[in-house]
């Protein structure tokens, strides 16, 4: 009688058992094979296979900007071909303003060190004009830009500025160059520029060259914020070299 009963109870529990962990087996294949929608906090959407809540296996998932990606996933990240292109559509989304055909207009201010020499009249006769020069003045400045980027991350830029080089020494100046955005932040540009210079007793124009080198910021709005050295170089006997840190302000239009 004992034993029935034992043979009964073991018959029992190994039903109730194997039941069991076939539920669970059939449960668990339901959450890695299973389609399921995944809503995360920064507003994209995944469509497709899930493991512990992570897209796993085949699905898609949909920006708020927009943009779809669809592939083979694993423990939450993209996997192969797929992966490499979201990330360099991440790049041009980040780096909107320097696609091609955009359009920036921007101002600048800075401050720097300048050398310049300008001509100094003689205060007794025969009033004889006399070359002085002038190293290390601090410099302040600012002015307008406009940049037209021709192909991607490239941009012609042409802008209108003015420099006070101290002692009564007012310097505007036109350039124009190629400016080249790479890498994530960074930019650089180079080009040449024409000077009209009013040194006290003495005015003056000369080319000259340019060149940038700084960081480029852009915000969800489209905003671009700048920060640069510059440096100028005249061509007559380098009569004028300013070495300047610039911040500027840009927007699309």
């Amino acid at each position: 009688m004992n034993f029935k009963k034992v043979f009964l109870l073991f018959l029992v529990f190994t039903f109730v058992s194997t039941a069991f962990v076939t539920t669970l087996q059939a449960q668990n294949v339901t959450v890695q094979l299973g389609e399921r929608t995944i809503t995360n906090p920064d507003g994209s959407v995944y469509v497709g296979q899930v493991r512990n809540m992570l897209p796993h296996g085949r699905g898609t998932m949909t920006f708020p900007d927009g943009r779809t990606v669809t592939g083979q996933w694993r423990n939450g990240q993209l996997q192969g071909e797929q992966a490499v292109a979201q990330q360099e559509q991440r790049t041009k989304v980040q780096r909107e303003h320097t696609k091609t055909g955009s359009k920036v207009l921007s101002i600048r201010t800075g401050i720097g060190l300048s050398d310049y020499s300008h001509s100094v009249r003689s205060q007794i006769p025969p009033w004889d004009y006399t070359r002085e020069k002038v190293t290390n003045s601090l410099s302040v400045g600012g002015g307008m830009g406009f940049s037209y980027f021709f192909m991607d991350n490239f941009a012609f830029t042409a802008e209108l500025n003015y420099d006070y080089l101290g002692k009564s020494v007012h310097h505007a100046t036109i350039p124009a160059g190629i400016n080249w955005f790479f890498g994530k932040y960074f930019f650089t540009g180079a080009g040449l520029y024409y000077a009209l210079g009013d040194y006290g007793n003495d005015s003056d124009s000369h080319p000259g060259i340019w060149v940038d080198f700084g960081l480029a910021f852009e915000s969800a709005n489209n905003n671009i914020y700048r920060i640069f050295a510059r440096y100028n170089h005249s061509f007559n006997d380098a009569k004028t070299r300013i070495l300047s840190l610039n911040l500027a302000y840009g927007f699309l239009f």
